[in-house]
């Protein structure tokens, strides 16, 4: 037998949330990932380290978030045969896509960054299938949407913590990955993502502009900050199973959280759409 210690290094991002960790076992009941037996080891703290008691075969190491999102928002490390004692480190990265995933510090095995490849995917296919859904019907049902656009009631919707004024075609969604709200109509998705503060040491005293950017770099967006109607915000461009979408990105800062609020539509449809967007954003309301 050795040990195995693994430290989870404090970051803001899934700062609330136990990671489990999982050992490859072939008699192993507890969980299977990607197809893989395993046993559970325990859970992780942020910037909590623990050691395990593990055998000396070689097997994979797994840290997931939780049973539901274990397809794609999870991370291996392939701990070698040997009876030397084995210390691994990491921390979860900001990318909603991948549920903001645990990431092994210094992983250049082709098989773990292949893995995250495919999690990446799945997890914004998750995001993204409202979006799909809504424009099976066709370019012909957009176009009849769109020219009945001025015709559209004002909607307010209440939550907890702030408020947004979009159109009677929306409708409110379970929200998935980790978007706290999610309004769709038929041709647009807004969807919000609350960053506590307290998940990220002096948060608090970071403007608008720093979060935005960090936003933009972590999750290597190919796009720049800018202010635009007094809103800091960004646009990207995304293309998903063959069709081009366009995100634009408006930040906002409260009393106790920073708000990422997207507004999404097909590329071909954004300069329509651009000046409700920023419309809509202004009627948010933090409470």
């Amino acid at each position: 037998m050795r040990n195995l210690t693994v430290k989870r290094q404090k970051s803001f991002v899934g700062c609330l949330a136990k990671m489990k960790v999982y050992i490859e076992d072939a008699s192993g009941t507890d969980l299977e990932i990607n197809g893989v037996p395993c046993r559970k080891l325990g859970d992780l703290k942020n910037g909590e380290e623990k050691t395990f008691l593990v055998t000396e075969s070689a097997a994979r190491v797994y840290i997931i978030a939780d049973k539901l999102s274990k397809q794609y928002c999870n991370e291996f490390y392939p701990l070698p045969e040997g009876d030397a004692d084995v210390f691994l480190s990491g921390k979860n990265r900001f990318n909603p896509g991948a549920g903001n995933a645990f990431r092994f510090d210094g992983v250049t095995d082709v098989e773990v960054l292949e893995n995250r490849k495919k999690g990446n995917k799945k997890g914004w296919i998750v995001l993204i299938v409202a979006i799909v859904v809504g424009y099976l019907l066709g370019s012909l049902i957009v176009q009849f949407l769109l020219s009945n656009a001025f015709a559209a009631k004002p909607k307010t919707f209440l939550e907890q913590d702030m408020q947004i004024t979009l159109t009677d075609q929306f409708e409110e969604k379970d929200a998935t990955g980790d978007f706290d709200y999610l309004y769709q109509s038929r041709t647009v998705v807004v969807q919000v993502f609350r960053e506590n503060f307290a998940e990220g040491f002096g948060m608090e005293e970071w403007s608008t502009e720093k979060y935005a950017e960090v936003m933009v770099e972590v999750n290597e967006f190919d796009c720049e900050v800018r202010t635009e109607s007094g809103f800091v915000c960004f646009d990207r461009s995304k293309s998903v199973s063959g069709k081009d979408y366009r995100y634009f990105s408006v930040i906002l800062k409260g009393d106790d959280a920073f708000y990422y609020v997207e507004f999404i539509c097909v590329e071909s449809n954004f300069e329509d759409y651009r000046s409700d967007f920023i419309e809509w954003a202004k009627t948010i309301k933090l409470n």
